[in-house]
């Protein structure tokens, strides 16, 4: 292996491994603090915390693998890890309309966030459609079917990131609260990474800047985790 070959796959497996450890201790913690909360809401957001962070670890572990043995992607088959990126996509998607319908249902008021009564559904046929139309682009010949796909998924990300943002600051409930804003910061690392992703994809630079943002994002899942554990001495993380 040359020098240089050498100075590129030692940080990205070092990030990727520390992607693995912040994902899969969070995921840990969630199903752990899970057994002992009480409240099904805070249940319900311990059990999508697992499952992101360990979708998210075979997305990213394979990501950081093949960016090691063929740097540029577009040139090893990318599909598969498209494919797999869609898995934990398609459940941050899903985890963010539950988690911001917690948000409301949390407030005595039940007063909406950034309307989102109104625009739920179509926050999620906005995303289907993206995703359709990103991924189609394997089997049918749809001009810019990438850059379309990537705008309509990520504008109802960042959609969501803005209203998770306004939800932390409403609700009163303090364990939600914290919970929130870590959710909105592991958002924003995500869609940082994606963008990263989308603009350098065939240029193997990119692959240690998104690398980083995803790290960010797998710190957000730890912290996430960790704002959902009692305060009780008898828990310790």
């Amino acid at each position: 292996m040359s020098s240089d070959t050498l100075a590129f796959a030692v940080p990205v497996l070092g990030l990727t491994a520390v992607f693995d450890v912040f994902a899969l201790y969070g995921a840990y913690l969630s199903i752990s603090v899970r057994r002992g909360l009480v409240v099904p809401i805070y249940r319900g957001r311990a059990l999508w915390l697992a499952v992101i962070g360990l979708l998210g670890v075979l997305g990213i572990t394979y990501f950081g693998v093949a960016a090691t043995l063929n740097p540029v992607l577009e040139t090893s088959q990318p599909a598969l890890l498209e494919f797999l990126y869609l898995l934990p996509l398609a459940a941050i998607l899903t985890w963010i309309d539950r988690t911001v319908n917690t948000v409301i249902r949390l407030d005595y008021l039940r007063r909406d966030v950034l309307f989102w009564r109104r625009l739920r559904f179509a926050y999620g046929l906005v995303a289907v459609i993206g995703i359709l139309i990103y991924y189609a682009r394997y089997f049918l010949s749809i001009p810019d079917a990438r850059i379309v796909g990537f705008a309509l998924i990520f504008s109802q990300l960042i959609y969501g990131m803005l209203a998770l943002v306004r939800g932390a600051r409403v609700t009163r409930d303090m364990t939600f609260k914290s919970h929130v804003r870590w959710s909105g910061f592991f958002l924003l690392a995500f869609i940082v990474a994606g963008f990263i992703y989308v603009l350098g994809y065939s240029n193997p630079s990119y692959v240690i800047p998104a690398l980083l943002s995803f790290v960010a994002a797998s710190f957000g899942i730890y912290r996430m985790a960790k704002s959902l554990v009692p305060t009780s001495k008898r828990l310790k993380v």
